[in-house]
């Protein structure tokens, strides 16, 4: 079900509407709100991710239209549904592409056919879902059409970078002197400027001819990527550590599919600086979780899948001290000191070669 938030400045008007919703059991209501500023910092912060957004287009000191506007700033892909008791807007909404426009009183006949025109499944990223391109970058970074092999062909390597730098960017437009100082900050401002359009001449020319339209999307020297036609490794893999962060328990089988994704660092080998961020922040989500995911097996007694998982931790990060610890605990619990001792050597070792420093974790029943 799509993620849903209700904001209209009338408290019975918000309770009226997320009544509906859940009645129609069809929607997963999130959160109403009667003040914009709260809604705006939730969206911002990513406090919440909504899909669908309920919006009065009147309401004091606010214009509906521009608030919209604000909302899909934050996020492109939210689908905006205008509420009003005024039909004088509907114009200006669509303009706006709004999924639709309701008008005060709402019934539930109106608000169901306003859900059948969300497509349920659209924003669901699954592999198999029929995508027209498909990007592996969590590892060695693969780019292919219609999930067939081999490769595309890139005419030169800014062309390919200038591609995952507006993917990077999940959809949203990105200024055209922002794409410039990030690629080619190197070069004249008027050179840099020539050059990146020649780049996005060069990919909307590449994907015309593997037969893919309006995948890249320009306004007014912005410039961005229609994420509906890309399956991208990424925002599965995100989707998933989501999920597995809220509960674990309850979304445990996603693990493997987790672990499958992860091959390794983003764009591993490539040397964008615009990529470290985002690289570094995969890979702590990816640790933090399977560290979590070894707790949950330790403490459900299942302890070869915790110390699978630990060992993974240690081979996907050059040292991180604290998976050696819960692993050689692992291993003191069971009663197999051998692998214990085995392991805090390994991890005094590589403190030694690395840094020349000692574990701070010491462990007395190691201790002859």
């Amino acid at each position: 079900m799509l993620d849903s938030i209700v904001v209209d400045d009338e408290f019975h008007a918000v309770e009226r509407l997320k009544e509906l919703i859940v009645e129609t059991q069809e929607l997963n209501l999130l959160k109403g709100y009667t003040e914009v500023d709260n809604c705006l910092t939730d969206i911002k912060e990513e406090n919440i991710k909504p899909e669908v957004v309920f919006l009065d287009i009147e309401m004091p000191g606010y214009n509906g239209l521009q608030l919209a506007q604000r909302i899909l700033d934050f996020d492109k892909k939210i689908d905006v549904v205008f509420v009003t008791a005024y039909d004088n807007y509907a114009v200006d909404a669509f303009e706006l592409n709004a999924l639709d426009y309701l008008l005060k009183p709402i019934t539930k006949d109106r608000l169901q056919k306003t859900i059948k025109r969300l497509d349920v499944n659209e924003k669901d990223n699954d592999e198999d879902k029929n995508f027209a391109l498909k990007v592996i970058s969590l590892g060695d970074c693969k780019i292919s059409v219609h999930n067939e092999e081999p490769d595309i062909e890139w005419p030169t390597v800014k062309t390919k970078e200038c591609f995952l730098y507006l993917l990077y960017h999940r959809g949203n437009f990105v200024e055209r002197d922002k794409i410039v100082d990030a690629l080619w900050s190197d070069k004249d401002f008027k050179r840099a400027v020539d050059i990146l359009y020649t780049t996005i001449y060069s990919l909307r020319k590449l994907f015309n001819e593997l037969g893919l339209t309006k995948v890249i999307t320009s306004k007014r020297g912005f410039y961005g990527l229609n994420l509906d036609k890309i399956y991208w490794d990424v925002i599965e893999f995100e989707n998933i550590v989501d999920k597995l962060k809220d509960n674990l328990a309850k979304d445990i089988q996603k693990v493997e599919r987790m672990i499958e994704l992860y091959q390794g660092e983003f764009l591993l080998g490539q040397t964008y600086k615009w990529a470290h961020a985002l690289r570094v922040k995969l890979k702590e989500d990816f640790q933090t979780i399977l560290l979590k995911i070894a707790d949950y097996y330790e403490q459900a007694g299942e302890y070869e899948k915790a110390i699978n998982i630990l060992k993974k931790v240690i081979r996907e990060s050059f040292l991180l001290e604290r998976a050696y610890k819960k692993l050689i605990e692992i291993y003191i619990e069971v009663g197999d000191k051998t692998s214990a001792r085995k392991e805090y050597q390994n991890l005094k070792t590589r403190m030694n070669n690395e840094f020349g420093i000692e574990p701070q974790i010491d462990f007395v029943e190691l201790k002859e």
